[in-house]
Parts: C-alpha cells; sequence; structure tokens
C-alpha cells in the first residue's frame, strides 16, 4: 500500500513538472512576443520622428526658396534700374 502511495505521489509530481515546464514555455513564448512588440513600437516611434523631421526640413527648404525667389526678384529689380542710369 505504502510502494503504490508512493508512486502515484511521483507520478503526480511528474504530471506537475510537466505542467510546469508547459507554463514555463508558454511564459517565454509570451515575454519573446512582448519584446518583439516593444522593439517594433520602438521603430515605428523612431520612424515618426525621422518623418517628423524630414517634414520640418522640407518646410524650411520651401521657406529658403521662398526667400531667394524674392532677393533674386530685388536683385533683377536694381539690376534692371542701374542698366537704365
Amino acid at each position: 500500500y505504502e510502494r503504490d502511495n508512493t508512486l502515484l505521489r511521483l507520478e503526480l509530481l511528474e504530471k506537475e513538472v510537466e505542467n510546469i515546464k508547459k507554463e514555463l514555455h508558454q511564459l517565454t513564448e509570451q515575454n519573446g512576443k512582448r519584446k518583439l512588440n516593444d522593439d517594433a513600437d520602438i521603430e515605428i516611434d523612431q520612424t515618426e520622428d525621422i518623418y517628423r523631421e524630414l517634414n520640418s526640413l522640407e518646410n524650411r527648404l520651401g521657406r529658403a526658396k521662398d526667400i531667394n525667389d524674392h532677393n533674386m526678384a530685388i536683385f533683377n529689380a536694381i539690376s534692371d534700374f542701374l542698366k537704365q542710369q
């Protein structure tokens, strides 16, 4: 009777160990997926930052072109005026 009881407890312990291994495996997978998601979120944030910076640079370039066009118009007007003198 004692031997059967010990074997039964041993079987239960083995099943418990298997369950713990499965749970550990699932937690490891979830943690890996969470890490991948975190890395992807970081990359998305960095990409959004790059697009914002690019947009800012495009706006600054547009303003610089407008200023350049304005300065060229003034230069041409002065040049035309001096040619008439």
